[in-house]
């Protein structure tokens, strides 16, 4: 056989080998990818709501799986709500306190605050207050009427904290006084409404 035609075969034979195992390996490719767009997609588990009526003018949800404490042995604050869940060390606390400033500007300015970020809680201005030494700390807080309202984060997961904030709103006018002591907090309403909750508020 002459030389040159053997030298031609031995390369076709090289070619289409290679080819084969190139076109084998995309075919593999493409039947992994279809596998893959076959796999059912994960659906959240829906959250379910407790409601929350405060009688220091304000309301909230928050999963009804948490455990909360009003605190009645509290006679300072006008709230002291603490949400916490079962086997972890995290909690969120809300607050309805006096204060002696009028608005969340010369709150930050009086404490000389500087590691904050505007926000908002209600239909009103806030500020969320950061923790420099722990990033899953943090306060969010305003100021109605003479009133400081104040959420508290301790290494409690985003996803609570947007429940609450996307929730609460106040229930009375601003005019009206808030009453001198807790007696008449009001137990937790059960709303039946189930969630999945999105949306983030910073």
């Amino acid at each position: 056989m002459n030389k040159k035609i053997l030298i031609a075969l031995i390369v076709c034979t090289v070619l289409i080998a290679s080819g084969g195992l190139y076109f084998g390996r995309l075919l593999k490719i493409g039947k992994t990818k279809l596998v893959d767009s076959q796999l059912p997609t994960a659906i959240p588990t829906p959250v379910e709501l407790a409601t929350w009526e405060d009688q220091s003018q304000f309301t909230f949800q928050y999963p009804k799986n948490l455990n909360l404490n009003s605190h009645p042995e509290d006679s300072e604050n006008y709230a002291h709500l603490e949400l916490t869940s079962q086997g972890s060390a995290g909690s969120i606390i809300l607050w309805t306190k006096d204060t002696k400033y009028q608005t969340v500007d010369d709150y930050v300015k009086g404490l000389k605050i500087t590691n904050y970020i505007g926000s908002q809680l209600g239909d009103l201005p806030a500020v969320k207050v950061l923790d420099e030494s722990d990033s899953n700390k943090f306060s969010l807080l305003t100021i109605r009427d003479g009133y400081l309202y104040q959420i508290e984060v301790n290494n409690t997961g985003q996803d609570i904290f947007n429940t609450i904030v996307n929730s609460y709103h106040f229930t009375e006018d601003k005019e009206d006084s808030l009453p001198a002591d807790k007696s008449t907090d009001k137990t937790p309403v059960d709303s039946g409404e189930i969630y999945d909750e999105e949306e983030v508020i910073e």
